[in-house]
């Protein structure tokens, strides 16, 4: 349920051109990595999810190279 309220705002998001929300996202995706990492070291989870995390890395990048690429225009 979660994922899909997510996929709705993001889907809104990007069909108003509301550019603001998706810089807010990258912040958000990036500082990500410091509770992966805690969740890693604690023991938590395995160091395997850091490999989705790269993952979301690239997203929160290719979001960064659009908005840029927009400003260019």
């Amino acid at each position: 349920m979660l994922l899909l309220i997510l996929a709705f705002f993001n889907i809104q998001v990007a069909r108003n051109g509301i550019t603001l929300f998706s810089r807010w996202t990258i912040y958000a995706r990036l500082s990500a990595l410091f509770f992966v990492l805690a969740f890693v070291l604690s023991g938590l989870i395995g160091p395997i999810i850091v490999l989705f995390w790269l993952g979301d890395f690239d997203g929160a990048m290719w979001t960064r190279l659009a908005l840029h690429s927009e400003r260019q225009l």
